[in-house]
């Protein structure tokens, strides 16, 4: 436990060396669903709802993709695949503690630091709206309920964009991955609409894919959108893809190893 805050009081610091290009990516993922809520108030002019989402719980989506955004979205795939093309990695091999310790309390640091531009980013928004916004209250069954799905959505995003990482062991460049799988998060993750404005053949789809247990479980549990029989067969499938993916990570992990060649400094 003291390497692990060890590890997260160093990623801190770093993070706050590159505080201007952290504001600056911060900024660019933000713009996305608040040029969307907006966009939604438009849309409802006259209208009392659209698919089944009235004015605020629209609003409420696009704040909660706004704010799950930076809590569950990993980007750990650029420094495994840095570390792995750089030979850096030998050196994390090397030591007595698990690089993956290493590697996950970074990330959780720059989860703390863009939390910090999230408080008041979030605050200003909801100003902005002028009083729109009303979002549902929760039983503490469904807060807690809430809490471990998004702990569980950012462990799941972390071992997927982990795994892409680690397939720098085989190729050259995973940038072509890493952009499809953040276009698949953005139509079967929620992220660009609610799931329930897509077409019933995606909708399927995204059911049993991992995108939706990332982003659009928690948004309409949030939103109080899911019965209790939902709520407990989206937790379900979540855990599900959760331990599935920590296999595959684990797999592909002991595969890397064995192929891995330090090369460059």
């Amino acid at each position: 436990m003291r390497v692990a805050w060890a590890f997260l009081r160093v990623g801190i610091l770093e993070g706050l060396q590159y505080r201007v290009e952290a504001l600056i990516w911060f900024l660019f993922d933000l713009l996305p669903p608040v040029v969307m809520l907006f966009l939604w108030l438009a849309v409802y002019a006259g209208r009392a709802e659209v698919a089944g989402y009235s004015l605020d719980q629209m609003l409420g989506y696009y704040i909660g993709i706004l704010i799950l955004g930076t809590l569950v979205t990993a980007h750990v795939e650029w420094s495994l695949s840095h570390d792995i093309r750089q030979g850096l990695l030998s050196a994390y091999l090397l030591r007595p503690v698990s690089p993956w310790l290493y590697w996950f309390m970074g990330s959780l640091a720059w989860k703390v630091l863009r939390g910090l531009f999230l408080l008041p980013s979030t605050a200003l928004v909801v100003v902005a709206l002028g009083g729109t916004l009303h979002l549902p209250a929760l039983s503490p069954l469904q807060l807690g309920v809430l809490l471990l799905s998004i702990a569980a959505a950012y462990v799941l995003c972390y071992l997927f964009k982990a795994m892409i990482g680690l397939l720098a062991v085989w190729l050259t460049d995973i940038s072509g991955l890493s952009g499809l799988w953040e276009v698949s998060m953005y139509v079967l993750g929620g992220a660009m609409l609610p799931l329930s404005l897509l077409p019933a053949p995606v909708q399927a789809l995204a059911t049993v894919l991992p995108f939706k247990y990332i982003y659009a479980y928690s948004l309409t549990l949030a939103l109080g959108r899911q019965s209790e029989a939902e709520m407990w067969n989206g937790l379900a499938i979540q855990f599900a893809w959760l331990l599935l993916a920590a296999g595959l990570a684990r797999l592909l992990w002991q595969r890397a190893l064995r192929r891995y060649e330090a090369v460059g400094s």
